[in-house]
């Protein structure tokens, strides 16, 4: 599997550059409804990737184009590129086994972690 290397900015799971420079170009408000609408769907789109793998299908393919998007748009380029890879080898046919999908959800719970920690710290002022 093919490693990313984040953008200037990234420290941990987000690129904080990334972040702000969305925040700049759409503001506060719509920033966070975007991250609150993104951490609304990632559980689902997590499953609708995992779960048809585990059975040896290739369905997750728009949960995965979907999720990649959103990640980069975040600045969460770690788990973008492992969607990335992903949806690579269910194109390709070759499907990713447990060990891929286990690295996709521990990326999507540190992606999860590190947003509830920014919007707890911007709702007390932080950040």
């Amino acid at each position: 599997m093919a490693s990313s290397t984040p953008a200037s900015g990234a420290t941990g799971p987000l690129d904080r550059a990334r972040l702000a420079a969305v925040r700049d170009e759409v503001g506060e408000h719509a920033m966070r409804r975007f991250v609150i609408a993104y951490l609304d769907l990632l559980e689902a789109r997590m499953e609708r990737i995992a779960e048809p793998l585990e059975r040896g299908r290739a369905d997750g393919l728009r949960a995965a184009f979907d999720l990649r998007v959103s990640s980069e748009m975040l600045g969460a380029a770690r788990l973008a590129e492992l969607v990335r890879c992903t949806e690579r080898s269910m194109e390709e046919g070759n499907l990713p086994g447990a060990r891929q999908v286990a690295l996709l959800h521990a990326e999507a719970d540190s992606v999860a972690a590190a947003l509830f920690a920014m919007i707890r710290a911007e709702g007390s002022g932080g950040e």
